[in-house]
């Protein structure tokens, strides 16, 4: 059976223009266990979900370096929860 892995799907998706984040956490493997890993995924999940499609969540995100994205400054400093 073919695999890919997360870097080369990431690459792949990079490639083609379309926007992207990859984000690696030392120690973790599929399925993260450590909450500092687990809560900071579904932060840059939510980052990267506000960018895409153009809302900034209630919470000040840590910024998330998207590919073939560019982040306004205006906008980045709202994600930095200042206004």
């Amino acid at each position: 059976m073919w695999t890919m892995s997360v870097a080369t799907s990431a690459a792949a998706v990079r490639a083609r223009g379309l926007p992207v984040a990859y984000l690696a956490f030392e120690g973790e493997q599929h399925g993260f266990r450590q909450a500092a890993t687990i809560i900071r995924s579904l932060e840059a999940e939510l980052f990267f979900y506000g960018a895409v499609f153009g809302f900034t969540p209630a919470d000040a995100i840590e910024p998330l370096a998207i590919d073939n994205l560019p982040l306004p400054e205006v906008q980045s400093a709202k994600w930095k929860g200042q206004s």
